[in-house]
């Protein structure tokens, strides 16, 4: 047990915690936090040896229920007690404290003796509270290695019964403690700590249980199944919950629920296809995801009764490209990660070999294999290389917070900004850098535009602007893009790309306001004007649409006399079902939909449009969809060019017949686009052939 003998004091000023520190300085280490910020930094940083905090709630800067709130969410107030120091002129302050989960609460005019009395009685309690905890969490170590004494038995049993590798149970369990611990340190949002990590890695042994009911003509059979046979060797995953729930009694519950929904799960694949339920996405339990990669990785790369086994490189490439089962594209780029660890692991624990003690002692590649830097790392590395083609400056911004920050920058027109540390700051440079006729457009966007972003809960938006460098004799035009990365999120954050952009007229001095600066349908008739619509099968108008009339040539009469008033009459037929279908599929799912779809213009031309719309309950029960029409016909025709220009890509791709790949040099590993053997006839060459063959 960690020796817990430090208090922490959260006080706003060095009196109070000066008179702290004359009553527990001969007992206790002190630490001392002048606001939340630093009393969260230092909770962070030593929860471990910390005995209980004192939070004097007199101070208005320490945020009492902020602190306890951050404490609670980081589960430290379960182990560490907190002793609010409150003012007597304000007893509604100890209720709240309590209710944000304090241990205890004195006044500011407390006793030294008695306030000293009490800290140290409470942190008694939680020292026995303490030591149980360790004792539950040595039983449970000890219980979950009888646990896998018993699980090994049991493992052991199918592979006698079946001619499958016979240290596959081992090599799973290995593999799958790797990929779960790259994914803990790149994937946080899964939230797995070292023991669920362990847990999962030990429950992993039963994932082919089930096989015990599967007769040994199937399951030993050398050639291909006929269907009624994969079927029933299908049955396995169910066969082996059903054995997992009768062992309700060995006591460890979160071992045997783990176990289970690897059991149950292992066979499903990202995008569905799998059996036995056919679920995809996160439906899929994380745990079953990570056990499904490592059991095909090992089924590949280890000679079955009705297979060869295949090289490491070649299991790689089919895996990341889908070949054996599509897997999560976060779990893909951590098994690309970690690849090296895996083909060192099968290496060192093959067929034949003596397996050796249950702690993974194999010695893992060398920095040839393994650079050290995480999966994280690597995608900011992409993420960068991303921008510097797109040619993009660019800003994450924090208004909550009040923080800015430049990522990247090539552009020094926008210098100025990038620059800037704080929000007003970049406000104010950006104004100076923007030509007069656009800062009242720009005053509109701080005011307007980006709270109306984040109230929609859309993903993007964008602007464009014509920046006047310092050192610029033309003014430069740009297109300013917000980005959300997680619209569901309610924090108001984002990320600013400035690009520079061809779609606008550079301005002349006689110009008198910015709408005449782009392409004609960039900006006229772009926005419909707020759309206000029941969700029926006809998305019927239930508010003043005059400006979609105008869009499409109608009056105002003919859009509710010739159409109804129904939206889905004004899309053209062959869109209909796909608009209502996309619409469904994202509201099952989200309450905004974001769509592109054809409207037929009076004229008989056809119009894009982008739909992006705000579901809603009102008083009188119905659900309504608020929205705005953008016009996209332009980007649309830009987008057709572009995909026929891809489609020429692919078709002289095709023709050569070639093969695309990325090829890490640090770590001598290839991944291909298509089966290397449908390009040469034969397995992959080792990257050393391939380097021999190049020079």
């Amino acid at each position: 047990m960690a020796v817990r003998d430090t208090l922490l004091f959260a006080c706003g000023t060095a009196a109070s915690r000066s008179a702290l520190r004359t009553i527990f300085e001969d007992t206790f280490h002190i630490l001392e936090a002048g606001n939340a910020p630093q009393t969260m930094l230092f909770l962070e940083q030593n929860h471990h040896c910390i005995a209980a905090v004192i939070l004097d709630t007199t101070q208005k800067e320490l945020g009492c229920a902020n602190v306890l709130s951050e404490m609670e969410r980081l589960s430290l107030l379960e182990d560490i007690p907190v002793i609010v120091i409150a003012d007597e002129n304000y007893p509604h302050m100890a209720a709240l404290a309590f209710e944000h989960g304090a241990s205890d609460m004195v006044f500011s005019n407390y006793d030294p003796t008695v306030f000293h009395h009490r800290v140290h009685t409470i942190i008694d309690l939680y020292r026995h509270k303490w030591y149980l905890q360790d004792v539950v969490k040595e039983q449970e170590y000890m219980l979950r290695h009888s646990n896998d004494a018993m699980v090994d038995a049991l493992s052991s049993i199918i592979e006698y019964r079946s001619v499958e590798s016979g240290l596959h149970i081992l090599r799973v369990r290995r593999f799958t403690k790797i990929l779960l611990e790259e994914i803990a340190r790149s994937c946080p949002e899964y939230k797995l700590t070292q023991e669920t990590i362990d847990i999962i890695s030990s429950a992993s042994a039963l994932h082919d249980i089930g096989k015990i009911a599967i007769p040994d003509a199937i399951l030993n059979k050398p050639g291909k199944l006929t269907a009624e046979e994969w079927g029933i060797m299908k049955s396995h995953t169910l066969s082996g919950c059903h054995i997992i729930e009768t062992l309700h009694d060995i006591g460890n519950h979160e071992y045997l629920r783990y176990a289970h929904n690897i059991c149950h799960y292992h066979h499903e694949r990202w995008t569905g296809g799998g059996y036995p339920e056919g679920i995809s996405g996160d439906d899929i339990p994380i745990c079953a995801q990570v056990v499904g990669l490592a059991d095909v990785y090992d089924a590949l790369t280890t000679e079955r009764v009705y297979k060869e086994a295949i090289p490491h490189d070649q299991a790689v490439n089919m895996i990341i490209n889908g070949e054996s089962g599509s897997f999560s594209p976060r779990l893909i780029a951590c098994f690309k990660h970690v690849a090296p660890q895996f083909d060192a692991l099968a290496r060192e624990y093959a067929d034949g070999s003596s397996p050796k003690n249950e702690e993974f002692n194999v010695e893992l590649p060398g920095p040839e294999y393994h650079s050290g830097v995480d999966t994280l790392q690597i995608a900011q590395f992409k993420y960068l290389s991303l921008l510097h083609h797109m040619d993009s400056t660019a800003m994450e911004i924090d208004l909550d917070k009040g923080l800015i920050h430049s990522i990247y920058s090539p552009h020094l027109d926008l210098a100025p900004v990038c620059a800037c540390s704080t929000i007003p700051d970049a406000i104010r440079a950006l104004y100076a850098l923007i030509i007069p006729e656009e800062r009242e457009k720009m005053q509109t966007l701080m005011e307007k535009d980006i709270p109306a972003f984040f109230e929609s809960g859309n993903r993007r938006q964008v602007h464009y602007f014509h920046i006047l460098g310092e050192n610029s004799k033309q003014p430069t035009p740009y297109q300013l893009t917000l980005l959300r990365p997680n619209p569901s999120d309610e924090s108001r954050s984002m990320l600013n790309l400035w690009q520079r952009s061809n779609d606008m007229v550079t301005p002349s001095a006689s110009v008198p306001n910015s709408t005449t600066l782009y392409p004609d349908d960039a900006v006229h008739g772009l926005l419909t004007g707020l759309l206000r619509y029941r969700n029926d099968r006809w998305f019927t108008l239930e508010s003043n649409s005059t400006k979609l009339a105008e869009l499409l040539g109608y009056t105002d009469e003919e859009l509710y006399t010739k159409f109804h008033g129904h939206l889905i009459e004004l899309v053209v037929p062959e869109d209909r079902e796909m608009v209502r279908r996309v619409i469904d599929q994202q509201l099952s799912s989200s309450p905004s939909i974001a769509l592109g779809y054809r409207l037929r213009h009076k004229d008989g031309n056809t119009i894009w449009v982008l739909n992006k719309s705000h579901r809603t309950v009102e008083a009188d029960g119905n659900e309504y969809l608020y929205g705005t029409l953008t016009n996209i016909t332009y980007s649309q025709k830009v987008q057709q060019e572009l995909q026929a220009n891809l489609e020429r890509y692919q078709t002289i791709l095709e023709t050569m017949d070639s093969i695309i790949f990325e090829w890490n040099p640090e770590t001598d590993r290839a991944y291909f686009s298509k089966k290397w053997e449908n390009f040469f006839g034969y397995p992959p060459l080792t990257v050393d052939v391939m380097k021999r063959l190049s020079t």
